[in-house]
């Protein structure tokens, strides 16, 4: 069984685009979709799964959890 979820959806702060968590890959990473519709682009490009992320209310950045390994010592 192969199932794909998404989760975790943030409106960038001028409101154009949506960053949300996606394990398509395999790994949950972040990944943005823009208000066109057009396919999503990955942000994160980690062996490990992404915990969780949010944008920054002033600048064009998102802060994301990750932790190495399972072992539940999330880094920012």
């Amino acid at each position: 069984l192969n199932i794909r979820t998404t989760s975790s959806p943030r409106f960038s702060p001028d409101g154009r685009s949506i960053a949300f968590l996606w394990n398509i890959t395999g790994t949950t990473q972040i990944w943005q979709i823009d208000q066109n519709g057009s396919w999503p682009t990955q942000l994160t490009f980690l062996n490990e799964p992404v915990r969780g992320f949010d944008f920054h209310p002033l600048k064009h950045e998102i802060i994301f959890s990750v932790d190495q390994g399972g072992n539940e010592q999330t880094q920012l």
